[in-house]
C-alpha cells in the first residue's frame, strides 16, 4: 500500500470510528441493562463457529462487505476477519438485551422452524442493517461537514499568490503565464461550486420527512424507522405472525452464512424474467425483506426470507422466488441477492479457496455499478453459486465436528 492509499485508508478508519453509534436497538431503553455489547448479529456459537477456519495459525472467516483501498480508491473488498470478535458484529443492543431476547435461538439451541425462531433470526438481521444505516447517515453527515470546513477555511488569495510565484520562478515562459492565469480563474469557480454542491448535500440530509416527501427524495433511514416500529410492537407483545416467513432448508453444510434486510429491485422468476411492475415506484423502493442464511450441526443449511404482513411487494417477490420448480435457478437466484446486496456475508477460508478464478468474479460483481436513482434493466444473475455441490463442507473435506 503507497502512502496515498495509507492516507485514504486512515481518513476512511477515522470517519469509521466518528460515525459509530452504540445504542440498544431494542425499543424500550428502561428496561436495558449493563454496556452497549459489540454483539453478533449471527449466532457466534452454533453458527460462526462452523464455517470458521485456520489460515496462518488463526480462526478467521472472508467478508464480503469490507471495505479496502486498491489503485488509491475505496471500494468493496474481500478481506480476512476473525471470526469471534469481528463476524456479525455491531454496537447495537445492552448486555441483557442480548442476552435475553435471543436466548431460544442461542445456546447451541436447534433451529426449529416455529415462529418464534424465524422472527427472532429476522429481528436481528434487521436490525443490523438498521444499525448500519443509521451510522452511514451519521457518517455522511461528519464527512460533508469536515469537508465543508475545509473549503471553507481555503485562502483563493493565497492560492493566487502562490501561483504568481510559480509563473516568476519559470522565468517569466509566456505559454506557463497563460496557463497560471487560466488556473486563477478556474479555482475560484471551482470552490465555489464545491461549497455550493457541499451546502446543497448538508441541507439534504437536514430535511425533514414532510421536506424529502415533498421534493420526491428518498429517505432509507425514514422507512426503516416504520418498518422498526412493527418489529417493536411484534417483540414486546411476542405477535411473530407480523412477519410472513418463507423458509428453504437445504440437506449438506454449506459454509457461510449472512443476516441482512434489503429492498428488492426486481424478481426471479421462470414465466417473468423482468423487473417487478409498480404503478408506484416509492412502493417498490420501500419494501423490505430479511434474509439469513444459516448453517447447522445438523448437515442442513437453513434459507429463512421474511418480509412484513401487509407488504405486497415483498410477498410479490417471494413468492415468485419460492416458486422456482428448477433448484439450480433458485440457489442461483439466492446467491445473486446475497451478492447483490453484500452485507453483512461471511465464508469459510475453504469455501473461498476453492472458488480459485470464480474469486474475481465475485469481487467484480459485488462492485458493479448499480445507479442508486435506476433500475436495473433486468435482475441480477451471478456467476457464482453458494449451493453449488462443490461449496458443501463433505466435499470441501470440512468436518462439522472439528
Amino acid at each position: 500500500m503507497n502512502k496515498i492509499e495509507q492516507d485514504i485508508s486512515k481518513l476512511l478508519s477515522s470517519f469509521r470510528n466518528n460515525s459509530e453509534i452504540k445504542e440498544c436497538f431494542y425499543h424500550k431503553k428502561d428496561e436495558c441493562k449493563g454496556a452497549i455489547k459489540n454483539a453478533h448479529s449471527i449466532s457466534r456459537g452454533n453458527r460462526l463457529e462452523l464455517i470458521k477456519g485456520l489460515v496462518n495459525n488463526n480462526d478467521i472467516v472472508y467478508s464480503l462487505s469490507e471495505i479496502k483501498i486498491e489503485n488509491s480508491k475505496a471500494k468493496q473488498g474481500i478481506k480476512q476477519i476473525g471470526w469471534g470478535k469481528a463476524a456479525s458484529t455491531f454496537y447495537g443492543f445492552c448486555d441483557w438485551h442480548d442476552t435475553e431476547l435471543f436466548k431460544p435461538i442461542e445456546n447451541n439451541n436447534d433451529f426449529d422452524n416455529s415462529p418464534e425462531h424465524c422472527f427472532l433470526h429476522s429481528y436481528r438481521s434487521f436490525a443490523y442493517s438498521y444499525h448500519q444505516i443509521k451510522k452511514t447517515y451519521k457518517l455522511g453527515e461528519n464527512a460533508i461537514s469536515d469537508i465543508s470546513k475545509q473549503v471553507e477555511e481555503l485562502q483563493l488569495n493565497v492560492i493566487s499568490d502562490k501561483l504568481n510565484d510559480i509563473s516568476l520562478k519559470m522565468n517569466n515562459s509566456e505559454p506557463f503565464k497563460e496557463i497560471i492565469s487560466e488556473l486563477g480563474k478556474i479555482i475560484p469557480d471551482l470552490t465555489h461550486q464545491l461549497k455550493s454542491e457541499l451546502s446543497d448535500s448538508k441541507e439534504k440530509l437536514s430535511y425533514s420527512q414532510k421536506e424529502l416527501d415533498s421534493k420526491h427524495l428518498h429517505s432509507n433511514l425514514h422507512w426503516m424507522s416504520k418498518y422498526k416500529e412493527k418489529l417493536d410492537y411484534a417483540i414486546e407483545k411476542k405477535s411473530y405472525e407480523k412477519l410472513k416467513y418463507y423458509c428453504k432448508t437445504k440437506n449438506g453444510l454449506f459454509p457461510f452464512t449472512c443476516a441482512f434486510a434489503f429492498s428488492p429491485d426486481f424478481i426471479y422468476s421462470e414465466m417473468e424474467n423482468h423487473i417487478i411492475s409498480s404503478s408506484n415506484q416509492k412502493e417498490l423502493i420501500n419494501a423490505c425483506l430479511m434474509l439469513t442464511i444459516l448453517p447447522d450441526k445438523s448437515n442442513k443449511t437453513i434459507i429463512l426470507f421474511s418480509c412484513f404482513e401487509g407488504d405486497k411487494q415483498s410477498e410479490y417477490f417471494l413468492n415468485k422466488l419460492f416458486s422456482l420448480q428448477n433448484e439450480i435457478e433458485f440457489e442461483k437466484a439466492v446467491t445473486s441477492i446475497i451478492i447483490n446486496k453484500a452485507s453483512n456475508v461471511y465464508l469459510n477460508p475453504t469455501m473461498w479457496d476453492k472458488l480459485g478464478v470464480q474469486q474475481q468474479i465475485l469481487e467484480d460483481e459485488i462492485n458493479s455499478e448499480r445507479p442508486f436513482d435506476e433500475l436495473p434493466k433486468k435482475p441480477f444473475m451471478s456467476k457464482v453459486n453458494f449451493f453449488s455441490g462443490e461449496f458443501s463442507a463433505d466435499n470441501l473435506g470440512i468436518s462439522i465436528n472439528d
